[in-house]
């Protein structure tokens, strides 16, 4: 019987000792629960932490450039101070000077004034319209239209005719035939220019019929010139007919011109038409008859180059029937 109440007790004992060790096991789960916990906590508390530092810094920062800033507008404000101390100046010398021009300002008698009125009054005497004229440079610049017409228009016709070897008329004719319709075209040009001229320069009768004849003769010959260059050189000659008037523009306006090239478009038909043009104008300029004459001869002289041109054109060679 004792035996068995030991064993009893032995049993109980050992339940109440499992108990204990379950109940120390829960709170060591607890524990570690509540170590977990701490670590989470700490572990806010350091970020938390640097947020709060970060802060302070940028909290640094603006108090320094809001020192920076108050520097500045101090600055500013000592400027604006000076600046209207300036002015105050600058108003008080214009004062002054105001007052100074005042006491200068002069004073008339009523004599003084009654002729000063007199002289403002009376107009100025102006030459009428009918008194100008354009000298020298209403002939320039018609014989340059004249003469740039007459190279258009072997840039638009063929200066000799297409048919030389189909034809039986002769060298001399073909040439006349390929002048024929640009001289007539150039006859009216010349007649239109003369006329603008005359117009212009208020000419009289006598006047009229010089400008149109010497426009319609010098158009004609700076076409049968032009005829001629191009026959001859093709677009090498008109290029020198453009040099010829660059060079009657640069002797005609440019007054440094060298002497060696004014001395060269004299001697052109250019500069013949230019001299009688300014003859007729201005009766008292060098040119007439004699300019007259040379233009003459000019034109002839192209037209027989240009006739040169087609009779030699008109004879074919062995080696180019060859090669037919």
């Amino acid at each position: 019987a004792q035996a068995s109440t030991g064993a009893a007790g032995v049993a109980g004992g050992s339940a109440d000792l499992a108990s204990g060790l379950g109940q120390l096991a829960t709170g060591a789960d607890q524990v570690a629960d509540g170590a977990a916990q701490l670590a989470g906590g700490a572990g806010e508390l350091s970020s938390g932490a640097s947020g709060l530092a970060s802060g302070v810094g940028a909290l640094g920062t603006g108090a320094a450039g809001l020192a920076t800033g108050t520097e500045e507008l101090a600055t500013g404000a000592g400027d604006l101070a000076g600046g209207v101390g300036q002015l105050a100046d600058g108003t008080t010398e214009l004062a002054q000077g105001l007052g100074e021009a005042v006491e200068q300002v002069p004073s008339y008698t009523d004599a003084e004034r009654e002729n000063l009125s007199t002289v403002v009054a009376d107009p100025v005497a102006a030459p009428g319209v009918d008194d100008l004229g354009t000298g020298s440079t209403g002939p320039l610049f018609a014989v340059l239209a004249l003469w740039l017409g007459a190279l258009a228009l072997f840039v638009a016709f063929p200066p000799v005719p297409a048919t030389l070897l189909g034809s039986t008329r002769s060298a001399g004719r073909l040439a006349l035939a390929a002048l024929a319709l640009p001289a007539g075209v150039a006859a009216v040009t010349g007649l239109v220019v003369g006329g603008v001229l005359a117009a212009v320069e208020g000419a009289s009768l006598g006047g009229w019929l010089a400008l149109l004849g010497v426009g319609a003769l010098a158009s004609v010959v700076f076409v049968a010139l032009n005829q001629a260059l191009a026959a001859l050189l093709g677009n090498v000659g008109r290029a020198l007919s453009l040099l010829v008037a660059v060079l009657l523009v640069a002797t005609g306006i440019v007054a440094t011109v060298p002497a060696a090239l004014t001395s060269l478009r004299d001697a052109l038909p250019v500069g013949s038409a230019l001299r009688v043009l300014t003859a007729v104008v201005d009766p008292g300029a060098a040119g007439g008859a004699g300019d007259v004459v040379a233009l003459v001869l000019w034109g002839l002289a192209s037209v027989a180059v240009t006739t040169l041109v087609v009779a030699r054109r008109r004879s074919v060679r062995v080696e180019q029937l060859l090669r037919a």
